[in-house]
């Protein structure tokens, strides 16, 4: 059994240690448990295409305080109320929120349960999700990739009008179909590019701009400024190179650097507010502030990136490959090297899995989405690699793996 979609894999996400969401061109949103590599469940609401997916907010409520009426589908959860002999031991429920954007205009919020189980014979805490219910779908404004700000209650997304839209989840409306099929007329009509004066009139959300002709925003990322107080500002990568970092809330520029030469393909933020960012110019860069703190060169167009902690860095490549880095002096840890260097396999999205029951610091765990229409999930050693059964949080850098090696799988 192998975790796979229709079409390409376009995000992957985690909700829990056994448990991790994709998203795909096939426009549906699956739950996967990656100890059995079993679908738990999917939405197809999306009529089109998924972008990405991103965490709202994680709630952790008893079974008496949970609030479900205005779900879509509350009977889809299923969820005992009391201590039975099936469980043997008390259940904990937490409610994950995420949100999903599509080519379809469309924002779809949706909820997933997980009951954790302390288990009375030692063996430790077990984790079992229910499948995605549906809780509200919004007007995209004709967003593409979007990340989650201030702690859920902000989006912020690409436009093809070639701004950043800000979308406040708590007023934003209903997808209005009339409008949908305007801007889809229009589409058709601009080769792929809606009307930035007909998007100007019909939506009047504030927005991020650069005077910058055809500089379109391709990817973006929440940039972490105090790490004591909940505070964030917003980096965007641009289709002529550009990294912006912006204060949103203002809103101004904060920084603006000339990053790549090429399209810049992906972003992530490290836990001290650096900035990693990759391009088709097969540039990995480190930024803090405006300043380049570490630029590594691979072969291959990069696609993908991910951060952990202050030094840990995973980086996606076109070709499939995927490489581990330490940033802090630009060693190249560790190579996974795809079985067939192409397109095809090409890596979209990248996430290191976390828990706190790390018992190997060594090892690294990864899940991937890829365009060969898989999702791995990746135990990585020094020179072992291996599918691993469960997934397992990395609750330290990996910088103890200063031997590179290379592996195939």
């Amino acid at each position: 059994m192998s975790m796979l979609h229709g079409l390409y894999v376009s995000s992957v996400v985690q909700v829990c240690e056994d448990h991790v969401l994709s998203g795909s061109g096939d426009s549906k949103v699956r739950l996967w448990q990656t100890s059995t590599e079993k679908l738990v469940g999917e939405l197809a609401i999306h009529q089109d295409e998924v972008f990405n997916i991103v965490r709202i907010v994680n709630y952790e409520d008893a079974v008496s305080g949970l609030s479900i009426s205005s779900l879509s589908d509350p009977g889809a959860l299923s969820v005992p109320a009391r201590k039975t002999a099936a469980t043997k031991g008390l259940a904990n429920f937490k409610q994950h929120y995420f949100a999903s954007a599509s080519y379809d205009n469309t924002i779809m919020i949706f909820m997933v349960m997980e009951n954790i189980i302390e288990a009375k014979d030692g063996s430790g805490p077990r984790s079992k999700c229910s499948s995605p219910v549906l809780v509200k779908l919004l007007d995209g404004l004709w967003t593409g990739q979007i990340v989650s700000l201030n702690e859920g209650e902000v989006f912020a997304g690409t436009s093809e009008g070639g701004y950043v839209q800000l979308i406040d989840r708590k007023t934003a409306r209903p997808p209005a179909d009339k409008e949908k099929k305007k801007l889809f007329k229009i589409r058709e009509k601009r080769n792929s590019r809606a009307d930035d004066t007909i998007l100007s009139t019909l939506f009047t959300k504030s927005r991020l701009e650069l005077e910058i002709p055809s500089n379109l925003p391709l990817c973006l990322t929440p940039v972490p400024i105090n790490e004591d107080e909940y505070m964030e500002n917003l980096a965007v990568g641009y289709r002529l190179g550009d990294v912006v970092v912006w204060n949103w809330k203002e809103p101004r520029k904060v920084h603006h650097i000339q990053a790549h030469t090429d399209e810049v393909r992906a972003l992530a933020s490290f836990d001290d507010g650096r900035v990693a960012s990759v391009g088709d110019d097969k540039h990995l860069k480190v930024w803090r502030g405006a300043k380049c703190v570490q630029d590594m060169r691979f072969d291959f167009l990069l696609s993908a990136v991910a951060t952990s902690g202050r030094t840990s860095c995973a980086v996606g490549a076109k070709n499939g490959d995927i490489y581990l880095v330490n940033v802090k002096n630009g060693a190249l840890l560790h190579t996974i090297s795809a079985q067939k260097r192409c397109v095809e396999n090409g890596i979209r999205s990248i996430v290191f899995v976390r828990s706190p029951a790390e018992s190997d610091k060594e090892a690294v765990r990864l899940v991937i989405g890829s365009n060969d229409r898989t999702i791995k999930a990746l135990l990585i050693r020094p020179n072992v690699t291996r599918r691993f059964s469960m997934i397992e949080d990395l609750s330290s850098d990996f910088s103890s793996m200063m031997r590179e090696s290379t592996v195939t799988v």
